[in-house]
């Protein structure tokens, strides 16, 4: 999840395809899904390693330079990713093959600069995306399209206006084939707002038909910095990283005729505080996301206007918020910038950008849907990669992968695969 470097100052913020270079590690075919996966019954052995670490890629500028958000994965189990740094130091769109192989497939340019997420996927083969600047005359971002045959197209351009303006989000498609997104900035403006906007909500088609879903007011969430999500009754869902009663952020749902709901306004304190994550929901209806402050006051989460470590919390369908975990640092990690995954066995699986071994190592850690057993997965250290600020995937093997926005061999980040010991040596 990529962050406005106001917020987070510890984030730095022509087409071309590149002949596939070879890699001498091979990864599993993900799924959708997990059909079955055996850690539940091994998440209380405390102090046994459950999991075998593997770098897949290490990226060192010239493949690339610090991926900053999800994987995105195709049906044939190839996995695709950006960076947002790297060749014309504009970032860049990556594909690492079933066999291993890595190729550059887009080398964002001044005209498309810097990708603000990860590309999402048509069944066509088709990859969508946003940019956080350049995309026509305002350079302001917007959406972008890279067809199958590597053709760029821009979809929409933002103007800064009502439109919206900087984008972190993913992309999603929604029930009527559209591809649903937020931005931070850009909208409402003026009074709190101040005069860059609270940031939208917003839906594109495949071919470009551009509307505002909705404009964030403050009291109902500013700064969205997370992609939404849709229910099986075609509600969207989303976090906002500012506004709200208290200023500290908001879940919302906008409901199928159109009306945006206010479900919890974060305090900061307890309950957590600045959620950057997007949400997932169980068969209950109850949402499930991160927040990157509020929790545990401990002084090495104290940054600038951050205070926290950081947390893990549930919301009910009747709107009562549960602290699944609440971060210290050392050794369980702290401030999560990413979304959360829900296996079939009720399991919540995320990541921490900081913490873990070391103070900015981050982690990747697993905890039951009631709050039981958190337990970490992985601890980043510089050799390996650092500072993960993604979600991981699943495949149904239950290897997770994922990526790391800094060090690793090249000091560029990394894209790693974590393998269930269980599973035993390959």
């Amino acid at each position: 999840m990529r962050l406005p470097a106001a917020l987070l100052s510890t984030f730095s913020c022509c087409l071309a395809f590149a002949a596939a270079s070879s890699a001498s590690t091979s990864i599993a075919a993900p799924q959708r899904e997990s059909a079955s996966f055996p850690y539940r019954s091994t998440m209380a052995l405390a102090g046994k390693a459950l999991y075998r670490y593997r770098t897949l890629v290490t990226f060192t500028g010239v493949n690339g330079l610090e991926p900053l958000d999800n994987l995105t994965v195709d049906s044939a189990g190839n996995l695709y990713g950006t960076t947002s740094n790297g060749f014309h130091r504009e970032g860049t769109l990556f594909k690492l093959d079933t066999s291993g192989r890595f190729a550059t497939l887009y080398n964002f340019n001044t005209n498309v600069t810097e990708p603000g997420a990860d590309a999402v996927m048509d069944s066509a083969g088709n990859l969508y995306g946003t940019a956080m600047e350049g995309l026509g005359s305002f350079g302001n971002g917007g959406i972008y399209k890279l067809g199958s045959n590597g053709v760029e197209t821009v979809l929409h351009a933002f103007s800064g206006g009502a439109d919206g303006d900087l984008s972190f989000s993913n992309l999603v498609f929604g029930p009527n084939g559209d591809l649903y997104g937020t931005t931070s900035l850009g909208g409402n403006t003026g009074g709190k707002c101040g005069p860059s906007g609270c940031g939208v909500v917003f839906k594109v088609s495949t071919g470009g038909n551009y509307s505002v879903v909705h404009a964030f007011d403050y009291a109902d969430g500013a700064q969205p910095a997370a992609g939404v999500m849709f229910d099986a009754q075609r509600n969207l869902y989303g976090t906002t990283q500012f506004g709200g009663k208290t200023g500290y952020g908001t879940v919302y749902e906008i409901g199928t005729s159109g009306k945006e709901t206010v479900l919890y306004d974060f305090r900061n304190g307890a309950d957590g505080g600045q959620p950057t994550s997007s949400l997932v929901t169980d068969s209950q209806g109850n949402l499930y996301g991160t927040t990157s402050a509020g929790g545990k006051k401990i002084q090495a989460c104290n940054v600038g206007p951050t205070t926290g470590c950081g947390v893990v919390f549930a919301l009910s369908p009747s709107g009562q918020e549960t602290t699944l975990h609440a971060f210290s640092s050392q050794p369980d990690g702290a401030q999560p910038l990413s979304g959360l995954l829900l296996d079939a066995h009720g399991n919540l699986y995320g990541t921490t950008r900081e913490g873990g071994k070391s103070i900015y190592g981050g982690t990747v850690f697993a905890i039951t849907t009631s709050g039981q057993n958190y337990t970490i997965l992985h601890a980043f250290l510089p050799q390996n990669g650092e500072e993960p600020a993604g979600a991981v995937y699943m495949d149904t093997r239950g290897d997770l992968f994922g990526t790391t926005s800094a060090a690793g061999k090249g000091n560029g980040g990394t894209v790693y695969e974590l393998i269930p010991q269980s599973r035993g040596a390959q």
